[in-house]
């Protein structure tokens, strides 16, 4: 149990960075099946269902892509950027950043 504590202190430790950089309007942690884990705290648990939703079919084919073009590589982050938000996925959790203007 020790171990798990020291995960666990690690990943809070994570997300409180995350939380306070400039720009980072949320984030949204879950499992492979696509189910909601955790959420940024100001962040809907219907808008973090969303995300979970659209982004999970999408993380899947760009790994499976990698996979294609190289069976000994795996995708480990997938960024997408629009003009006002972009979206870092890794490992089934996403973070969702705001540029500053």
């Amino acid at each position: 149990k020790p171990a798990i504590k020291r995960k666990m202190s690690e990943v809070e430790d994570t997300l409180l960075r995350i939380k306070v950089q400039p720009g980072v309007e949320g984030y949204v942690i879950c499992n492979k099946a696509g189910t909601v884990l955790r959420r940024f705290p100001s962040m809907s648990q219907e808008l973090a269902e969303q995300y979970a939703e659209e982004m999970r079919p999408l993380a899947m084919k760009a790994r499976g892509i990698i996979r294609d073009l190289d069976p000994n590589n795996e995708l480990a982050y997938l960024r997408i950027r629009a003009k006002k938000h972009e979206v870092l996925t890794a490992f089934g959790a996403f973070s969702i950043s705001h540029p500053r203007d």
